[in-house]
C-alpha cells in the first residue's frame, strides 16, 4: 500500500538527486531542514524510525525509504 504523498515525495527527491539510490546524512539533514545530529536521532527511534543503510563506517540514506518516511 502506498502512503499518500509518496509520489510527490519520490518526484521531488528524485529531482534533487537524478540517480541516486540513496543519500549521505548531511544531505538527509538539508532535505528535513535539520541537523546532521536531527538526522541521527531520527534512525534511532523507536517509534517511525528513519530508514538507513550502514556501508562500512558510512550511514545512508535510502531515497525511496525517505520518500515514504516523510509521509508520516
Amino acid at each position: 500500500m502506498e502512503k499518500q504523498g509518496y509520489r510527490e515525495n519520490i518526484a521531488l527527491l528524485t529531482e534533487i538527486f537524478p540517480g541516486r539510490a540513496a543519500i549521505s546524512v548531511q544531505e538527509a539533514a538539508t532535505i528535513t531542514g535539520t541537523s546532521k545530529d536531527a538526522v541521527y536521532d531520527m534512525i534511532k527511534r523507536v517509534h517511525n524510525p528513519l530508514p538507513h543503510q550502514k556501508m562500512g563506517s558510512r550511514v545512508l540514506i535510502p531515497v525511496a525509504g525517505l520518500a515514504r518516511w516523510m509521509c508520516g
